[in-house]
């Protein structure tokens, strides 16, 4: 799972199957839909004819990353896939990066496109314009999450190579303020951060409802019962 909001999912599966003298032959593949459909969206549908252009962009340069470490065959801009694309966080907004998954292994890539999804998507505004601001304060950042009414913040920090940290920040106008913890992080081995969002705005409402629901009909108590034997030593 790479981005969850109120209305959309971002996900990518990996499927592997050993391997040969190239390296790995696993298969991802990147879609973002909706929950009540398991259809794949077409990033025109978000951005129109923006799309095509904005998915090409990002093809070549994610092409040009990835062979800094890998011999791949270039990607032929008549096979993009614009089905193909996962929601990312880049320096402070939600993108979407185009997902070049019609090769195997290490030749698939990913790269985020100049594109910013809107509110409507995200159920957040972008926080780009801060990154500057933040970045100063804070140096080796990669990436920072803002909390929906922008009192606190989860920076994380890259100060060397393969090492990597979560801090929670409070904020105020837009200015870090106290480091309130730092939360446990391997780059590697932890799940992204896919959303921000606590019961904010209309969405309130439905969460109210879910929660008074339960309290109405709360799980039942633990009972003890001894003597009890297992119905097959009966």
């Amino acid at each position: 799972m790479l981005f969850v909001s109120p209305d959309y999912i971002s996900e990518e599966s990996d499927a592997w199957d050993g391997c040969d003298p190239r390296g790995g032959r696993d298969n991802k593949r990147d879609h973002v839909r909706t929950y009540d459909k398991e259809r794949s969206l077409s990033l025109t549908e978000f951005f129109g004819e923006r799309a095509a252009k904005a998915y090409g962009i990002a093809a070549k340069k994610g092409f040009a990353e990835n062979s800094k470490d890998f011999n791949c065959p270039e990607p032929d801009a008549e096979e993009y896939d614009l089905k193909s694309w996962n929601i990312t966080h880049v320096r402070g907004a939600w993108r979407p990066a185009a997902s070049l998954d019609m090769f195997m292994g290490e030749c698939a890539f990913s790269q985020p496109t100049d594109l910013e999804l809107p509110k409507s998507v995200t159920g957040e505004s972008s926080k780009t314009a801060l990154w500057q601001k933040i970045s100063a304060a804070l140096p080796h950042i990669s990436g920072f999450y803002f909390f929906p009414f922008g009192d606190f913040a989860l920076i994380l920090v890259s100060p060397k190579n393969a090492e990597y940290h979560l801090y929670a920040y409070s904020i105020k106008d837009s200015v870090l303020g106290k480091r309130l913890a730092e939360i446990p992080w391997n780059n590697y081995n932890s799940h992204r951060i896919v959303m921000t969002q606590w019961c904010s705005g209309k969405y309130v409402t439905k969460w109210t409802d879910i929660i008074t629901k339960i309290k109405e009909r709360p799980l039942p108590d633990p009972v003890m019962q001894i003597g009890m034997k297992p119905a097959a030593m009966q």
